[in-house]
């Protein structure tokens, strides 16, 4: 083989591995406007591939299950999400409880289909993920947590690295459970509508703000913040 010939294969792969990545992109395009137009845990690869445009055999040449859809466009969304904080968090001075749950509150409006994917994820489709996939999930999610970590340690409330990470793990959590509790189906929506149940009907917004402050500060009357904070473990 020549190197003229060599640099033509290389450019061919090249352009093959681009167009691959670009196909993928696509159908994760796809992807997330069905799914705020359809529940997640009910549509099919069928119904992705004819909204795409492929064949369904196409399609599973890009993603082997339906899960791996899901996975894929949760690991865009988080990974958009992620740089979006750190470009919020970025700087010297000091972060307090209030801004930190504002933020995180805020940047999930604008994503509103990441907490849906969180709860997905992790209730109904992660038993389901190839032990490949859930190497890719867990070590994409701690590599966020380790670069969120990094421009908020000592920020916010004096916090280390070690504690800020413990602290997201818990927002992640509290995420993935207020989602679907304050967001149910349309008959527990009206079953707790009565006085005695208005307890569930909570908004999301409204009730992570909160969550996350009173993880932080404590609760009012009863904590300050240094005990409050205690229970994350000594570092």
């Amino acid at each position: 083989m020549t190197m003229s010939q060599f640099k033509s294969q290389l450019s061919k792969r090249a352009r093959s591995t681009e167009s691959k990545h670009n196909r993928r992109l696509e159908i994760l395009r796809h992807a997330k406007t069905l799914a705020a137009d359809v529940q997640l845990d009910s549509w099919s690869m069928d119904r992705l591939a004819a909204s795409a445009g492929l064949a369904k055999g196409t399609l599973y040449l890009y993603f082997k299950t339906k899960e791996a859809v899901v996975l894929g466009l949760f690991l865009q969304e988080i990974s958009a999400w992620s740089e979006d904080l750190q470009k919020k968090w970025r700087g010297s001075t000091p972060l307090s409880a209030e801004a930190f749950s504002k933020h995180v509150v805020e940047s999930l409006e604008d994503r509103p289909e990441l907490p849906k994917l969180m709860g997905l994820l992790h209730i109904a489709l992660e038993k389901n993920l190839e032990a490949s996939d859930i190497l890719l999930f867990k070590t994409e999610l701690k590599d966020h947590l380790d670069s969120l970590a990094s421009v908020l340690a000592h920020r916010l409330m004096g916090l280390s690295s070690a504690q800020v990470i413990q602290l997201l793990f818990q927002v992640y959590a509290l995420i993935t459970g207020l989602w679907p509790l304050t967001n149910p189906s349309p008959l527990v929506r009206q079953v707790t509508s009565i006085p005695e149940l208005q307890i569930f009907q909570q908004n999301f917004s409204h009730a992570l703000k909160a969550a996350i402050e009173s993880l932080l500060l404590g609760t009012p009357q009863t904590s300050t913040a240094p005990k409050a904070f205690h229970f994350l473990g000594d570092y």
